[in-house]
């Protein structure tokens, strides 16, 4: 069953207009727009943790295109084929990051608009205002800061769905390559899509519907074996790990709980109201192996992914949901009162998002603030990359500074906060190493910046620097680097400073 579409929706009521953007256009230029914003206010820097960390070294220093395609496909490695392309075509890493981030948050809208029209059969008006509330939320524009490969991931599912749903044939066969390049994009967004299909297609063999029952299974076919390929050839930790944790009952519950109800806060209301009217067996799906996977699992102490990145996943079906309740709340002759109320609904996730992509840590936007403990999963405002943009400067000044005051046989040991920046700064990045993330997810940091400095001087090395915050800002959860560690000049909050231990 699908939502019915009220007497205004029907497209018989809703001729064209010369002049009105296209929907489907207007469901990729609006959140492709709003991501560009933050971009514009953050000037020549980037946004995103992982954008710093991982996406700038792999571009600039992996050579990707020339690796072996089963080299590629064994880890989900579309995203760094894309960047290092690019990089290539542009020889800018910034720009290219900076253009890929609103792209595919632009992309992600349309995937939810066609799958809202075609998959879940709502009016052109509807489905724009899902594709809105789906990536003008909270937690769809905490994943579009940094996360690019679960954005591309999301696309790439949502075009699949859609596509298994067309009355076409030709389109149906479609869902196979993009199941295929949603593997190769992102691992949880496989798992989710495996099981919806996996359920999809159980079903339609048990009612003996076959006339779907081929183009489900060769979507499987298409993904299947790379995910399981992916499997095989993983080094370090599964994909999608299942593994016992022993904090008390309570404890695993109420964490992932309380961050849902903090991330989704301003969508809740109006999901509440449409979950009911939401009759697409597939988003059902999609929210109930998230609440399995967040927080039935943990309440037996078992894990699979961190429990924050499975709260981003809800945004998604959320927001068809929301779009429901807003459906139903406008639907037919509404008293003005109401009629208030049901837009004061539908604007509040709308404002809560674009509050959101305009603030800065240093000047955060009151309602991220609220809760400190959720930093670790989110910034408390998008203005940011590994350190706020208002530092990005001083940080950069800094680098320079190593690159014309240092020479020689001198080393430059970075965090890998850092490091990134470096390799686009610096004349001489060679002399630069990456000793890794210094926070709390790497509670053995500071002990490998100092077991590494001691080696760089036994290896010759006539002086190590290093960079961080000055003494005393507890950025990340460090607020000073070992005695063994000398300030040589600050730049604003940053410093640097010279190892001075013995060999």
């Amino acid at each position: 069953m699908r939502i019915r579409a009220g007497p205004a929706q029907r497209p018989n009521d809703m001729p064209h207009r010369p002049g009105l953007m296209p929907f489907p256009l207007l469901a990729f230029l609006t959140p492709l727009a709003l991501r560009a914003v933050p971009e514009v206010l953050a000037g020549p820097y980037a946004l995103g943790f992982d954008t710093v960390v991982y996406y700038l070294p792999a571009m600039v220093q992996q050579r990707v295109l020339c690796e072996p395609i089963l080299s590629l496909l064994s880890r989900s490695s579309l995203l760094y084929v894309l960047l290092r392309a690019l990089f290539l075509l542009f020889r800018d890493p910034i720009l290219v990051l900076k253009l890929t981030a609103p792209l595919f948050h632009g992309l992600l809208g349309l995937a939810v608009y066609v799958y809202a029209r075609k998959g879940v059969g709502w009016s052109p008006r509807l489905s724009s205002l899902t594709a809105l509330l789906a990536t003008v939320n909270l937690g769809a524009l905490r994943v579009s800061w940094d996360m690019h490969r679960n954005s591309l991931g999301l696309a790439f599912l949502f075009f699949a769905l859609a596509a298994l749903k067309s009355g076409d044939r030709k389109i149906k066969l479609l869902a196979a390559p993009l199941a295929f390049l949603n593997t190769w994009a992102y691992e949880v967004t496989t798992v989710y899509m495996t099981l919806i299909f996996g359920f999809i297609l159980a079903v339609k063999l048990s009612r003996k519907e076959l006339h779907d029952g081929p183009y489900v299974l060769l979507a499987i076919a298409a993904s299947l074996p790379l995910f399981l390929y992916q499997l095989t050839e993983s080094s370090g930790s599964p994909v999608f790990p299942l593994r016992v944790v022993f904090p008390p009952f309570p404890e695993t519950v109420w964490e992932p709980v309380h961050f849902i109800l903090f991330l989704h806060a301003s969508l809740l209301p109006l999901a509440a109201l449409g979950f009911r009217h939401l009759r697409d067996t597939e988003l059902v799906l999609w929210t109930l192996f998230t609440l399995l996977f967040a927080v039935s699992l943990p309440a037996f102490s078992l894990q699979t992914v961190a429990h924050y990145r499975l709260a981003f996943m809800l945004s998604y079906p959320l927001a068809f949901s929301a779009a429901a309740g807003a459906d139903a709340l406008t639907r037919g002759g509404l008293r003005p009162p109401r009629r208030r109320a049901a837009w004061a609904l539908v604007l509040l996730p709308l404002v809560v998002g674009a509050s959101y992509a305009v603030s800065s840590p240093l000047n955060p936007y009151s309602y991220t603030r609220i809760e400190p403990k959720f930093y670790y999963y989110m910034p408390t405002g998008m203005l940011q990359n590994t350190v706020p943009v208002e530092r990005t400067g001083d940080l950069l000044e800094a680098l320079r500074w190593l690159d014309g005051d240092t020479a020689g046989q001198s080393v430059v040991l970075l965090p890998a906060q850092f490091y990134g920046f470096a390799l686009t700064t610096l004349n001489s990045p060679s002399r630069v190493e990456n000793v890794g993330e210094l926070s709390p997810f790497n509670p053995h940091g500071l002990d490998h910046l100092l077991n590494r400095s001691v080696c760089a001087v036994e290896d010759g090395a006539s002086v190590v620097y290093t960079v961080w915050w000055k003494p005393g800002y507890n950025w990340y959860g460090v607020a000073s680097l070992p005695k063994v560690f000398c300030v040589v000049r600050g730049f604003g909050d940053f410093a640097v400073y010279k190892y001075g231990g013995e060999a």
